[in-house]
């Protein structure tokens, strides 16, 4: 995993790759700046610019491969293709953060941005489920420590090993990182914050996990999660689990189990872009129309 990062500034997707590969590291933390909600009734509105902004871990910018390769960078991409509107991105990962760090840093992070649509995707470092949990003094930044990720293919040894992790997983009953449901209440917090400031939150589910515990977590999750989102209106979930899952898994992920290949983020980029054309391309509730020419 990699440490949080974020693109400069505003970044239209008309522009060349390069720019949106650079990227800067903040700092963690400091101080905030309060934003206070300012409840909106969200209408159907005609607009001709987007700002379509990403929040969630290390491969919403595609890591361990470029930020171009990420499913958030393909799908807007797509929807440039597609759309007539002009569309300008931003992006913040928080690579290795639990989801109950996100909240706080909302308002710095995303708030701030004045985005009209955030794509939110966390799930990895929640969901999985260790064989062993690191000690640390300063547990809140464990999740946070840079790991580096090979972008090879999983081999019939990574395979073999994915099957023993669940096996051990499942005789010891061993938990994931953060209890599904504190991973599904956050999620809800996050996206009625973004509802509460006028702001249409995209919703990803967990993706596959090569372990079969942590994979049957996200299962569970997905489900739940779409359920818990349907009582948000404006709130727009995007199934990348059910996706994924059609495909086999040593496909659609690399050698750790965990980070998706380049098929994988293909995948999640053709489900995501679904979802985005219709907010910013179809009239009818929960749009955002494009006004054309």
């Amino acid at each position: 995993m990699i440490l949080p990062q974020e693109t400069p500034s505003l970044i239209k997707i008309t522009q060349s790759a390069s720019s949106f590969a650079h990227m800067a590291r903040p700092r963690s933390s400091g101080r905030e700046t309060d934003i206070s909600p300012v409840p909106q009734k969200l209408e159907l509105t005609t607009k001709s610019e987007h700002h379509i902004r990403g929040l969630g871990a290390c491969m919403l910018g595609g890591y361990p491969y470029r930020p171009e390769d990420s499913f958030f960078h393909l799908a807007l991409e797509q929807l440039r293709e597609a759309s007539s509107c002009q569309i300008t991105t931003s992006c913040y990962t928080m690579g290795g953060f639990p989801i109950t760090r996100v909240p706080k840093h909302l308002t710095a992070r995303c708030l701030s941005a004045h985005p009209d649509i955030v794509v939110i995707q966390f799930a990895s470092s929640d969901l999985i489920v260790p064989l062993r949990r690191k000690r640390s003094s300063q547990t809140s930044d464990s999740h946070s420590t840079p790991r580096k990720v090979s972008s090879e293919s999983p081999s019939l040894k990574n395979r073999l090993i994915w099957q023993i992790q669940g096996l051990v997983g499942d005789t010891l009953q061993l938990k994931p990182m953060t209890p599904p449901p504190v991973y599904l209440e956050t999620m809800g917090q996050i996206t009625q914050i973004l509802l509460d400031h006028g702001i249409i939150p995209v919703v990803l589910s967990p993706f596959v996990f090569g372990g079969r515990r942590s994979n049957r977590f996200a299962a569970e999750c997905s489900v739940k999660l779409s359920q818990s989102l349907a009582k948000q209106p404006r709130a727009v979930y995007v199934d990348a689990y059910s996706a994924l899952a059609r495909h086999p898994r040593h496909q659609t992920l690399l050698a750790d189990g965990t980070h998706l290949s380049l098929m994988g983020h293909r995948i999640v980029a053709n489900a995501l872009f679904g979802h985005l054309k219709s907010l910013v391309n179809d009239p009818g509730e929960g749009s955002l129309a494009c006004r054309n020419g």
